[in-house]
């Protein structure tokens, strides 16, 4: 994956962290319920908070400079496109 990111989208990647399987993260997807609010003190809950934590500290972008940027705006934009109601 780093050297197709690498090759085709000039974007590297850094391993940011992971989230450990555990007991309370497969009873939050049985519950359809994110495991940080139906159990905040698992060892997923606390791997995912602080996955967030360091993530909310990455440079944002100044504006579209091509390549991923462009595709997830277009999958956004995709997403978020008033969608048409039938009659």
């Amino acid at each position: 994956m780093q050297r197709v990111c690498d090759r085709f989208l000039n974007v590297g990647l850094e391993f940011a962290g992971s989230v450990p399987h555990d007991e309370y993260l497969r009873r939050a997807v049985q519950r359809q319920t994110a495991v940080v609010d139906a159990y905040p003190a698992s060892i997923s809950s606390q791997a995912l908070k602080n996955l967030a934590a360091k993530a909310d500290k990455w440079s944002v972008p100044k504006g579209a400079r091509g390549h991923l940027e462009f595709f997830v705006e277009r999958m956004l934009g995709a997403r978020m496109a008033p969608s048409t109601v039938l009659q």
